[in-house]
């Protein structure tokens, strides 16, 4: 007689992406100007950086809503959700600033 045990499974793959692409999103935010003090004037370090510092909010703020749609209101896609919209308000704020601050310029 063979005994089949369920197996409980705790990983939530898609709530830790969230989580890491949160925390990713907030490093880059926070600290996107040490490579640009590094090397000065390099386009690929500034393409990098300004790529990184767009891309991974979003893909944190995507997969935080799929997450939280598909494995429940998960603590970890919460705070990954939470970490992504603060760094995409980071990054898009000054810019929103400083396209009005043109528009209005004499």
């Amino acid at each position: 007689m063979s005994r089949t045990s369920e197996v409980t499974t705790t990983s939530r793959p898609l709530s830790t992406a969230a989580l890491v692409l949160g925390i990713a999103a907030a490093a880059v935010a926070a600290l996107g100007w040490v490579p640009l003090t590094l090397a000065p004037g390099d386009p690929v370090t500034i393409g990098v950086v300004t790529a990184l510092s767009y891309l991974l909010p979003l893909a944190g703020v995507v997969v935080g809503h799929v997450a939280r749609r598909r494995e429940g209101g998960q603590v970890r896609a919460t705070v990954g959700l939470v970490l992504s919209y603060l760094a995409l308000a980071a990054v898009v704020v000054p810019l929103v600033v400083g396209l009005f601050s043109l528009a209005v310029a004499p």
